[in-house]
């Protein structure tokens, strides 16, 4: 029964439906009273004409003010529409004259229209056929002198309950799903909104600043650590662009990858900022774009991370490695250098005691050598220096390498060992400083041959490897020792017996002059050092 009385009409639409049927029935009561037998003396000598009447009107107003005032339940306002019309239905046999029932007739399509728009194909049949039963009873009546005319209106009845009907229940069907998904998307928007916030907490809880932008590069939102950091409202932040608060050349640089943006990578760019305090702050500004399911570009994402301290922080431990380092170079050529001038002092305290020329004259070579020693360690000292000028001609290392050649080749065969070149032909030309590339040549060639027994072979290789070239010396030796292998490169760190370990320090020193890096490889087997020259 609740199915069948189903209101499948919105309250505004139910508003002017009702309007509607208080009209027709306030006309058509007065239709009644027009095409009657009462007039109005005699009108109030009927009660049951001024009762009806009456109920009539007031419970239409009923109606009208409970529905319009959202009281009473739609669902049962067919209750009052019924107790209507069977007080209408009374009015008509009991007063309209004989000959004026075939206007009530068509007076009967208003129910039927009311009905079907509002309850619906099943409650439209139902009026339809209590208005056909109506019908054929008035035509009864009258012995069926208008059946003809009777059952071409019963069938317009129907069809026309037919139609509203459907219409109705389709619309409300189509209103139903719209209502659906409109919750549906409020429910959606809702959980959206509520994840945006928490994602928004979430990101504020971050202490590194976060900001995102459009594609127009205009900001459209941050953290708490990035408006702490600017001093610059989230509001007054949307209205501007990266460009108000980001030096020009990161700028440049983030729209270079904008422009590109399925071929672009996490952006990595260092710069100093400052702070809302006027302080200079070191960071890291990472950038990154951010696709959505169809890998169109949507906007960019920016983190800054502050490192002035973690700068700060390395300078200080760099000027601590280097005090510590001039501490161990002091020590070291202490050592180196007493040794010598010992020799000489010895040398000179003897001649003083027992002055002989021929003593000298067997000893002054021994304390020059000693001399040369102690000079030739204070050279190569003042060799690692960084601010040596550099003599950059473009040269190519091959040329370098066979240059030096026989005098590697004489050393290898003094050594009773082998000295094999592997030189590439596709080396290309590059900028050296060809005295200095010589003797990093020697230092290393060197120590490679005295690290092997007699028979080993000393190998030197070059080739280009990730646009770089590389030099690559390789021994057959025992291998570098495990105590010393970090600190290879530092001055007087050596596991040779009378090394100084500045050859090594040297190599190093001439690397950096030239942009190169110095990497190796060592173990039971020999030790291969690895030197990559930008191209």
């Amino acid at each position: 029964m609740k199915k069948l009385f189903r209101d499948y009409q919105d309250e505004t639409i139910n508003n002017y439906i009702l309007i509607c049927e208080v009209i027709f029935f306030l006309l058509a009561s007065t239709f009644i009273i027009k095409f009657s037998n009462i007039t109005f003396a005699n009108y109030f000598d009927n009660p049951l004409l001024v009762v009806s009447n009456f109920l009539i009107i007031f419970t239409l107003i009923i109606l009208w003010v409970l529905t319009y005032n959202r009281i009473a339940n739609l669902a049962f306002t067919w209750v009052f529409e019924l107790f209507i019309s069977i007080i209408y239905l009374v009015l008509v046999f009991r007063f309209l004259k004989f000959e004026f029932q075939f206007l009530y007739k068509l007076t009967l399509i208003m129910p039927v229209i009311v009905i079907s728009l509002k309850y619906g194909l099943k409650m439209a049949f139902v009026a339809t056929a209590l208005s056909s039963v109506t019908v054929l009873f008035l035509s009864y009546q009258r012995s069926f002198s208008t059946i003809n005319a009777d059952i071409i209106l019963i069938g317009i009845l129907f069809l026309l309950a037919w139609l509203l009907g459907q219409m109705t229940e389709t619309q409300y069907e189509i209103r139903s799903n719209l209502q659906l998904e409109v919750a549906s998307r409020k429910r959606a928007e809702k959980e959206i909104k509520k994840q945006l916030g928490f994602l928004q907490n979430l990101i504020d809880t971050i202490p590194n600043p976060i900001f995102y932008t459009n594609l127009d590069l205009s900001f459209t939102g941050c953290n708490k650590a990035f408006t702490d950091f600017f001093g610059i409202p989230q509001e007054e932040l949307l209205r501007k662009t990266i460009w108000d608060v980001f030096p020009p050349d990161p700028c440049e640089k983030i729209c270079c990858i904008l422009n590109k943006p399925q071929d672009s990578e996490l952006l990595k760019l260092e710069l100093t900022l400052t702070n809302h305090k006027g302080s200079l702050r070191e960071v890291i500004l990472n950038n990154a774009v951010i696709f959505d399911t169809e890998n169109k570009a949507l906007s960019l994402l920016g983190i800054l991370i502050d490192i002035t301290e973690e700068r700060q922080f390395q300078k200080e431990m760099a000027r601590v490695d280097k005090l510590n380092l001039i501490c161990e170079m002091a020590a070291g050529i202490a050592h180196e250098i007493r040794n010598p001038i010992t020799t000489v002092k010895g040398f000179l305290q003897l001649y003083q005691m027992k002055p002989n020329n021929d003593t000298i004259q067997e000893n002054a070579q021994l304390m020059i050598e000693e001399l040369d020693r102690a000079n030739s360690i204070i050279t190569e000292y003042l060799s690692l220096a960084k601010n040596q000028t550099l003599n950059l001609t473009s040269k190519n290392l091959n040329h370098i390498i066979l240059s030096i050649a026989p005098l590697l080749e004489a050393d290898a065969s003094i050594l009773e060992k082998n000295l094999k070149l592997d030189l590439k032909d596709d080396i290309p030309d590059s900028l050296f400083d060809e005295a200095q590339i010589r003797q990093l040549l020697l230092n290393i060639c060197h120590n490679g041959l005295e690290a092997m027994e007699a028979g080993g072979t000393l190998t030197i290789r070059t080739y280009l490897q990730d646009a770089q070239i590389v030099l690559e010396i390789n021994d057959q030796g025992k291998g570098i020792s495990k105590d010393i292998q970090d600190k290879i490169g530092t001055p007087f760190v050596t596991d040779k017996e009378n090394g100084t370990g500045l050859g090594l320090a040297v190599c190093y020193s001439i690397a950096s002059r030239h942009n190169a890096s110095i990497t190796f490889d060592t173990g039971p087997k020999g030790t291969t050092f690895y030197i990559r020259f930008r191209t």
